[in-house]
Formats: structure tokens, sequence, C-alpha cells
């Protein structure tokens, strides 16, 4: 379970400095930064998880992207290139893909929502 939170803390960590370039967010490339071989760290991920490590990887960009879309105005710009994509359309893909919406529908709908809980 330590494996796991420490792995959750080194994707946020590589989320916030903002070098998170593809060649960062691998499994492989976590895995050397614990110590361990990829394929130990995705059966323990996937034990204690239910997911893949690729799949807790992306969780908590989504994650990240979603705190930053809610609780800050950057441009989607600003966000897509702060979470380490290197362009804001790739970024867009992801979240889209991830969240089955696009980021500027998803901060749309988030904003709607918390004016209509505010009334």
């Amino acid at each position: 379970q330590s494996l796991v939170e420490e792995f959750r803390v080194l994707i946020r960590k590589n989320i916030m400095s903002g070098n998170g370039e593809n060649g960062n967010r691998t499994v492989k490339y976590f895995a050397s930064q614990l110590a361990t071989h990829p394929n130990h760290l995705n059966a323990v991920v996937k034990r204690l998880t239910k997911k893949t490590a690729i799949a807790f990887i992306h969780e908590q960009l989504v994650l990240e992207a979603k705190l930053l879309l809610n609780q800050t105005g950057l441009s989607i710009k600003e966000i897509a290139f702060g979470l380490g994509f290197n362009e804001p359309s790739h970024f867009n893909h992801f979240f889209r893909k991830q969240v089955h919406t696009t980021p500027i529908l998803y901060r749309k709908e988030k904003q709607l929502s918390f004016s209509n809980d505010s009334l």
C-alpha cells in the first residue's frame, strides 16, 4: 500500500512541477523513480486499486486538471502547458477521452452548477 501512496505522491509532484512531458508519464519512468520494476508497480497498483498503473496516472492527471478548471481562472492553454502537455489540443483530446467532455464544457457545466447551488 505504501508503494501506491508513494506512486500517487510522485505523480502529483510530476504534475505540479509542470515537467510531465510524455516521457515522464510512463509506468517505466515512475517505476525507475520508485526503484522497482514496471511490472511489479503495475501488479501492486492493479491489486490495490483495480486499475492499471497507466490508468492510475491518467486518473491523477484528470483530477488535477479538474481542480485547475474548477478553482482557477487559468485559460485552457495555460492549464495544458502547466500540466506538461506540448499542445493544448493534446490536453483537449486527453481530457475528452477521459471525461467524455471538453475542458471548456466541463468548466462551463461546473460554473453553472455552482451558480445554481448558490441561489
